[in-house]
C-alpha cells in the first residue's frame, strides 16, 4: 500500500488495532488518529513517514503499543505521551526524533519496551531522574543517540531490567550503582 494515511481514519472511533507496517506509507500521522480513544495497537513501522508526531499524542489513553520506527519521524516526543498511562511498548527507533527525553515519560509505569536508538536525541541523560519510575522496563534502548551526562542513578530501581543499550561513548555508570550481590561497581 503506498500513499498518505487520511484523517478520516480518525472516525473509526471503534478501532482497536491499526497496523500498517512494512508498506509506502508518507506523509506525517494526521492529528485526527489522536480521536481514536479506544485505540490499543498502532503499527506504523517501515514506512516513509515524515513530519513530527502530534501533540495529542496523550489523547490515546488505551494504547499499549505504539510502533512507529524505521521512518523519518522528526521533532521532540512530545511530553503529552506521559498520559499514556496504558503504554506497554513505546518503539521509535531509527527516525530523526531529536530533543531530550521528555521527564512525563516517567509516568508510564506499566511500560515495558523503550526502544529509542538510532535517532538525533540529545540532552543530559543525567537529568531523565523519572527514568527509576518505569520499574517494569525489561528494555531500555538509548544507543546511537547524541546524549550525554551520566547514567542517573534512578536506573537502580529498575529491577526488571534485562536489556540496556547505551551510547558509551556519552555515558557513564551511576557512581553509587552496584547491583545486588555483587561484589564490586560493573563496568558499562
Amino acid at each position: 500500500m503506498e500513499g498518505t494515511l487520511p484523517s478520516e481514519l480518525g472516525l473509526l472511533t471503534k478501532l482497536r488495532m491499526f497496523n500498517f507496517h512494512h508498506n509506502r506509507i508518507s506523509g506525517s500521522i494526521p492529528a485526527q488518529l489522536t480521536d481514536l480513544t479506544d485505540l490499543q495497537v498502532m503499527y506504523v513501522s517501515g514506512n516513509q513517514l515524515d513530519g513530527t508526531l502530534p501533540d495529542e499524542l496523550g489523547k490515546l489513553s488505551a494504547l499499549r503499543f505504539l510502533n512507529a520506527s524505521d521512518n523519518d519521524i522528526s521533532g521532540t516526543l512530545p511530553a503529552s505521551v506521559g498520559a499514556l498511562s496504558s503504554l506497554n511498548d513505546l518503539s521509535l527507533f531509527s527516525n530523526s526524533l531529536s530533543g531530550s527525553l521528555p521527564l512525563e515519560l516517567g509516568n508510564l509505569h506499566p511500560l515495558r519496551y523503550l526502544r529509542m536508538q538510532d535517532n538525533r536525541l540529545q540532552g543530559n541523560f543525567t537529568r531523565f531522574n523519572t527514568l527509576g519510575n518505569l520499574r517494569q522496563l525489561v528494555t531500555l534502548d538509548l544507543y546511537n543517540n547524541q546524549m550525554d551526562g551520566d547514567v542517573p542513578p534512578a536506573i537502580q530501581n529498575l529491577t526488571s531490567l534485562q536489556y540496556l543499550y547505551l551510547d558509551v561513548q556519552h555515558c557513564a555508570p551511576p557512581p553509587s550503582y552496584r547491583p545486588p550481590g555483587a561484589p564490586h561497581q560493573p563496568r558499562f
